[in-house]
C-alpha cells in the first residue's frame, strides 16, 4: 500500500524532492511505494474512483515539476497528523494513513526524515473498529532506510 510523504522543509525546491524521492524508492520494484502530497484538503488528494473494489492511489516518481506547488511548506508536524486523522476518519483504502513521512528542514540537509505511526488505543470487539489515540509515534531515519524500515512497519 502506498504511503504519504510530506515536504514540510519550506526552502525545499523540486530538486530536492527529486533527490527524496531517489532515495526513499524500492529499487527491487517497478513502483514507487510513497504519495507526495501538496494538498492540505483530503478530498484533493486525487483517490482512484473505486467502484466495489479496492484500488491503491500510485505513488510519486521522480522527477516532479519545477513549479511544483507544495501546500505543506512550514506546516507543523500536527498539522500533518490532523490530515492523516482525517483520511482515517473517511476510511480511506488506497493509501496508508497510519504510517506517514515528513522530511522537515533538518532532515533536508541530514538526508533524514520522519517516520510517523498511529498508536493503537482500544479495539472495540462488538463493533470491530479501532480507535486511535491522539498521539502518533515519530522517530528520525537516514532516507536510505527508509523504504525498508517502512516495510517492516506497515
Amino acid at each position: 500500500m502506498v504511503g504519504l510523504l510530506f515536504v514540510n522543509a519550506p526552502e525545499a525546491t523540486h530538486k530536492d524532492i527529486n533527490r527524496v524521492l531517489l532515495y526513499i524508492r524500492c529499487w527491487d520494484g517497478e513502483w514507487s511505494p510513497f504519495k507526495l502530497v501538496t494538498t492540505r484538503n483530503a478530498y484533493d488528494l486525487d483517490l482512484p474512483e473505486c467502484a466495489g473494489e479496492e484500488q491503491e492511489l500510485d505513488g510519486t516518481e521522480a522527477p516532479v515539476d519545477e513549479d511544483i506547488k507544495n501546500a505543506w511548506a512550514g506546516a507543523q508536524l500536527t498539522d500533518i497528523e490532523a490530515f492523516c486523522k482525517d483520511l482515517q476518519r473517511n476510511n480511506v483504502t488506497s493509501v496508508n494513513p497510519e504510517l506517514y513521512i515528513v522530511v522537515d528542514s533538518a532532515g533536508l540537509h541530514q538526508k533524514t526524515c520522519v517516520l510517523g505511526m498511529c498508536i493503537e488505543e482500544d479495539y472495540d470487539s462488538q463493533t470491530k473498529v479501532m480507535s486511535y489515540s491522539k498521539y502518533f509515534r515519530r522517530f528520525r531515519l537516514p532516507w536510505d532506510e527508509t523504504y525498508l524500515t517502512w516495510c517492516v512497519r506497515a
